[in-house]
């Protein structure tokens, strides 16, 4: 009976390993588009900056962008560490190749935003 026991509960656990492993790679790819348009959003903000020669309004609209830039880097750093930990998740249960692939992809993802600010 206890082998019987021992091979459900291996049965479980492979089960939930597999659950955690769709899951991860839902929240893989989730992660990973919301990065992307976080980092064209950044760009786009900061292919928009505009030099403000008005000595009265330049301050205020320098401390604005300054905050925008530090939600926007705040946002784009909890999307990265979710893609990140969706990946070290799936590391668990890819192979050699594939695995070698996804950290190449979080690597460059980390540069990229790393770039941004």
């Amino acid at each position: 009976m206890s082998l019987w026991s021992e091979a459900n509960k291996t049965g479980d656990d492979r089960l939930q390993g597999l659950r955690r492993n769709l899951q991860s790679w839902e929240a893989y790819d989730k992660e990973r588009n919301a990065l992307d348009d976080k980092l064209a959003d950044a760009n786009k903000e900061f292919n928009d900056t505009v030099r403000v020669y008005d000595l009265d309004g330049g301050p205020k609209d320098h401390t604005e962008r300054l905050a925008t830039a530090s939600k926007m880097r705040k946002n784009i750093e909890v999307t990265f560490e979710g893609m990140k930990g969706a990946n070290d998740e799936l590391a668990k249960l890819l192979g050699d190749d594939k695995r070698m692939e996804l950290a190449d992809e979080v690597s460059e993802s980390e540069v990229l935003s790393l770039l941004n600010f």
